[in-house]
């Protein structure tokens, strides 16, 4: 291995394996670190854009590792055996969480989305030609709650009771 200045303004701090092979490590003049790359752009980058990257944090814990992967307009977070518990995806704008439940507001989300606020609980929904919420049950479309300009609607679909109760199960049936 070997401790040597990048170039011959020495502004540079590398450590190789040879003096010809890619840099494994370079503090650059401006601080930044690099690992896998001769030109860092921000405080530590890992690997270079379009060829490498990627960062593995392990655990004290056996078998317990997380991986940070880039791709293409995506960022995957995978567990030990690369599984991707979360991933964004930067062309769709999406979240995606696999398994489990997600939480806004809350590190212990008790439903698949639990929402917590300590004032007003809100959830938005809003279109450029309405808003909808749709109801199914293990596939059936069973009901929605939907906004327009129109007004504000409670639809049943056919063959189902809508069904208007207070905590003691008394209330109306509209067929």
């Amino acid at each position: 291995w070997f401790l040597r200045a990048l170039n011959s303004a020495g502004d540079s701090f590398v450590i190789d394996r040879t003096t010809s092979s890619p840099n494994k490590f370079v503090i650059s003049s401006s601080g930044n670190v690099g690992i896998g790359t001769t030109n860092p752009g921000a405080k530590l980058q890992v690997g270079t854009p379009g060829v490498d990257g990627g960062v593995r944090i392990a655990s004290f814990v056996a078998n317990q590792l997380w991986d940070l992967e880039p791709g293409t307009n995506t960022f995957n977070i995978k567990n030990w055996n690369g599984t991707s518990l979360l991933q964004f995806d930067g062309i769709n704008n999406y979240a995606y969480f696999n398994g489990g439940n997600v939480g806004i507001g809350t590190t212990s989300p008790s439903k698949k989305l639990h929402v917590y606020s300590s004032g007003w609980g809100e959830i938005r929904l809003e279109g450029t030609s309405g808003a909808e919420l749709m109801l199914y049950d293990n596939g059936t479309r069973y009901g929605e709650l939907f906004a327009s300009d129109a007004g504000l609607y409670l639809k049943a679909n056919a063959n189902v009771s809508l069904n208007l109760i207070d905590d003691s199960g008394n209330g109306i049936v509209v067929k």
